[in-house]
C-alpha cells in the first residue's frame, strides 16, 4: 500500500466517523456544543476542532460562532480555516449572526480585529456587513482602524452596482 493510499483511506475512516457523530448528535447537543467550545478555546486542540467542524452539518458552526470568531476568524494561525467554515453557511443564516457577533465586540478591538472580520465579510462575500463596518471603521478616531475602512470601501460595494 502506498503512502497516499493509506492517507486516503484515513480520510475516509474520519469523514465515516464524522457522519457517525453527526447520527448521535441529537440526543446530548447542549453536551456536545460545550465540548465544541472547549476544544476550540484549547490551543492545542483549535485546529482539530475547526477541521471536525468542516465536516460536521453548518449548523453546529453557528452554534458556537462567537468562538469560532475569536478563535479562528480573529487568528492569523487560523483565519482560513474558519473563513472556510463560514463560506459553508447560507448567507441569509450567516448575516445576522455573524453581525450579532461583530457588534457585540469588546469596545477596546483593535484594527487586527477589524482588518481580520472585515477579511472575513469580504471572503463570504456580505457586502452590506462589510458596507457597515467599512462606515464605521472610516468615523473611527484610531488612524489604523480608519485605514481598514479605506481598504475595504470599494469592496464593500455589491458586485453588481460598481460601475
Amino acid at each position: 500500500m502506498s503512502d497516499a493510499t493509506d492517507a486516503w483511506s484515513a480520510a475516509r475512516a474520519s469523514a465515516v466517523a464524522g457522519l457517525e457523530v453527526a447520527a448521535v448528535l441529537g440526543h446530548n447537543p447542549t453536551t456536545f456544543v460545550d465540548s465544541v467550545r472547549s476544544s476550540l478555546a484549547s490551543p492545542e486542540e483549535r485546529l482539530s476542532a475547526l477541521g471536525a467542524l468542516g465536516i460536521l452539518d453548518p449548523s453546529w458552526t453557528l452554534a458556537v460562532l462567537p468562538e469560532v470568531v475569536a478563535y479562528g476568524v480573529l487568528s492569523h494561525r487560523h483565519a482560513l480555516v474558519a473563513r472556510r467554515l463560514l463560506g459553508r453557511i447560507a448567507e441569509a443564516e450567516l448575516t445576522p449572526a455573524l453581525d450579532a457577533v461583530w457588534l457585540a465586540r469588546e469596545p477596546s478591538a483593535d484594527y487586527d480585529e477589524w482588518r481580520r472580520i472585515a477579511e472575513a465579510f469580504k471572503y463570504t462575500g456580505l457586502h452590506s456587513s462589510l458596507a457597515r463596518l467599512t462606515v464605521e471603521a472610516l468615523t473611527s478616531s484610531d488612524p489604523n482602524i480608519r485605514e481598514v475602512g479605506e481598504d475595504y470601501r470599494s469592496s464593500a460595494i455589491e458586485p453588481s452596482e460598481r460601475t
